[in-house]
This record gives C-alpha cells, sequence and structure tokens, in this order.
C-alpha cells in the first residue's frame, strides 16, 4: 500500500487514537482506493503498523506516540506526525 495517501489523509494538529484515524482514512476513501472489502480489524492493524513502522529517508519514524488518559481515566495511545509537531 502506497505510504503517501496514508500521510496525506493523517495530517492534522490534533493527537488522535488509532480508531480515529483509521476513520480519518475510511472518509478519505483510503480503503477503496488499494483494497475493497477489508475488515475492520484487519484495516485498524494495518493504521497501527503504519503508524508504529512508517520511517523517512533517514530511518527516522514519521509518527510520535503518546500515552495518554482518557475521559474515563484509562490510558491510550495518540499519534501525531512527528512534522506537525510544534518547535
Amino acid at each position: 500500500m502506497e505510504r503517501s495517501p496514508f500521510l496525506a489523509l493523517t495530517v492534522t494538529d490534533e493527537w488522535l487514537t488509532a480508531p480515529q484515524i483509521l476513520e480519518r482514512l475510511t472518509r478519505g476513501r483510503y480503503w477503496e482506493r488499494e483494497h475493497p472489502p477489508i475488515p475492520v480489524q484487519r484495516r485498524l492493524e494495518h493504521v497501527i503498523t503504519q503508524l508504529e513502522n512508517l520511517k523517512n529517508a533517514q530511518g527516522q519514524l514519521l509518527f510520535a506516540s503518546v500515552q495518554i488518559l482518557d475521559a474515563s481515566g484509562k490510558p491510550v495511545l495518540v499519534y501525531k506526525q512527528i512534522k506537525q509537531l510544534g518547535p
């Protein structure tokens, strides 16, 4: 699967969970371009794999992640493209 559409559809100033990123990709028709009917769980696995493994030409990760507490106090991982991080 191409990296460019994934990166283009995940640019945001917000920190997002993997399911939120999955929703952005779905709204952007990411899955229709490359892979018709993929079960939601496999899509989520793909998203997490991309978030944890995409690197630039210098071998640096393209996404940062931090663990925060959600509204119920449960820890969740949120992600953001590193180029979207402020100074």
